[in-house]
């Protein structure tokens, strides 16, 4: 089977599904009877024994426009399928739609907004479905119920322990002094979008306002530059903020070295985040709806969404001994037990699936309408 990837996560700079993304696509590629041709519009990255293609870049004024160059890609390598690291589609080519979460459906967001109508229309072509978490998988029904089940898997993505562990007194001593970090610092990672993550960041600015006089300093792990200015702009002055870019062995260390994972908004992503923590040794506390099924009653101190003097209680337990050695063993056992499924074998099942469906009139028809409509799409669309 020939499949063609979009990177276009990777240029977009989304970190939580390029992570994902990178475990998947070698894994892909070491199939013998996989053929992995991936679109290179930036970023993307170098994965043994599959070939690229550069490929223009992203526009949300001419989407449609898009599939019609994907589709066209499709054609020249001989593609059979098709999957997107983000939201992109083709035109005539069977794919799977990987759905990290439905937090912009379920929370409201405008989704009217272009970024959101292609999220729908790529839900809106694709022929099977892989969820990275139940949660993700019964929002997808929920919104869109006419999806058969039969279409829908879900599987958690697997967890690096080789570079989520908990790290050892010199290097994370290095890491705060490579990186000007105090001892005694909480994380707090920055959310995939905007409004989920700046509830969580109220979340956290009002609680530390609590704080009478004590002195916090808080290290904002992620993509931090929207974040970085909701946050300085509101934090009290015994509280110091600093952003790092980082991901891999430096995230691991910042986990390995704080006093904890502050996981504020409960419409944050995936689950992944706050296992990595876990592995880490990095104890976590979570807003009580928890990131995608996360279950929050074992190795996480919870709270109430929006309650302030909860969050604040919740801090506690940190500066116990006892009590922070009972959950860093927690969370270990619990990330030791959520490893990850199959992600690849899961995904290549899905493949061949909508590759043999793809053959029937019925799919040969509806991707002949798919693609007169989108045509007429990309033939009005005014650049942005």
């Amino acid at each position: 089977m020939r499949l063609l990837v979009d990177t276009l996560a990777y240029a977009l700079g989304r970190p939580g599904l390029t992570r994902v993304w990178s475990a998947l696509l070698p894994a892909l590629a070491m199939r013998t009877d996989v053929d992995l041709v991936l679109l290179d519009r930036g970023g993307c990255p170098d994965v043994a024994g599959a070939r690229r293609i550069a490929f223009p870049s992203y526009h949300l004024g001419n989407t449609a426009e898009d599939s019609r160059f994907i589709d066209a890609a499709a054609r020249m390598v001989g593609a059979e399928a098709f999957v997107s690291t983000w939201h992109s589609s083709p035109l005539t080519i069977p794919s799977v739609a990987l759905v990290a979460d439905m937090i912009p459906e379920r929370e409201q967001f405008d989704v009217s907004l272009r970024i959101w109508k292609e999220k729908e229309t790529a839900l809106s072509f694709a022929s099977a479905y892989l969820c990275l978490s139940e949660t993700a998988r019964a929002d997808l029904t929920r919104v869109y119920p006419s999806i058969d089940a039969s279409r829908i898997a879900s599987c958690a993505p697997p967890l690096d322990l080789g570079v989520f562990r908990p790290r050892g007194d010199a290097e994370i001593a290095a890491f705060r002094a490579s990186h000007g970090v105090p001892e005694r610092y909480l994380v707090l990672r920055g959310g995939n979008e905007a409004r989920a993550a700046d509830n969580g960041a109220a979340m956290l600015v009002g609680a530390l306002k609590r704080l009478k006089g004590e002195a916090v300093h808080v290290l904002c792990v992620g993509r931090p530059s929207w974040f970085a200015f909701y946050l300085s702009a509101r934090l009290p002055s015994h509280v110091t903020l600093q952003c790092l870019d980082i991901g891999g062995e430096e995230l691991a260390r910042a986990y390995s070295g704080a006093l904890g994972l502050i996981y504020p908004s409960p419409t944050e992503a995936m689950e992944l985040t706050a296992i990595e923590a876990m592995a880490c040794g990095c104890p976590v506390i979570a807003a009580q709806v928890a990131p995608s099924g996360f279950d929050t009653e074992d190795p996480v101190l919870a709270f109430a969404d929006g309650d302030h003097a909860a969050l604040l209680s919740a801090l506690v337990p940190l500066d116990d001994a006892d009590g922070r050695r009972q959950l860093v063993a927690n969370g270990q056992r619990k990330a030791a037990a959520m490893g990850g499924g199959d992600l690849a074998g899961t995904l290549h099942g899905l493949l061949e699936q909508v590759v043999a469906d793809s053959r029937s009139e019925r799919m040969q028809m509806f991707f002949r309408r798919w693609s007169e409509l989108r045509t007429l799409q990309a033939d009005v669309d005014i650049g942005l």
